[in-house]
């Protein structure tokens, strides 16, 4: 009777030990797929970050930022028209006068490239 039991209490051990062996390999695949992802997360930024590292030292901007921001957007607004009722910190402010900046410049090569 004991070695029956014994038989018994092996038997579930195994298969407790075989449940919890698959449950930690799902998870390492899921670790695995997630640790894949932010990889490529942490190379776009890196990418993005150097584009924009270039862009601020020469002075320009990248070509794919001008596709996602329309020229002109910016152009003849003030800061505090941009947020109306809002206060804007110092950064915010020099932000948007650069952006302006910006928009203008693109627009008056958009005029002589036309």
């Amino acid at each position: 009777m004991s070695i029956t039991h014994a038989e018994t209490g092996l038997r579930d051990m195994k298969l407790a030990a075989q449940e919890v062996g698959n449950a930690l390999e799902d998870n390492i695949a899921t670790a695995r797929g997630l640790s894949q992802e932010l990889q490529f997360m942490i190379e776009s930024g890196d990418s993005l970050a150097n584009r924009l590292m270039h862009a601020a030292e020469s002075g320009s901007v990248p070509a794919e930022t001008s596709r996602q921001q329309p020229a002109g957007l910016f152009a003849g607004k003030k800061p505090a028209e941009n947020k109306p009722g809002k206060t804007q910190s110092r950064a915010e402010t020099q932000l948007m006068e650069d952006l302006g900046r910006v928009a203008e410049a693109r627009a008056a090569q958009t005029k002589e490239a036309g």
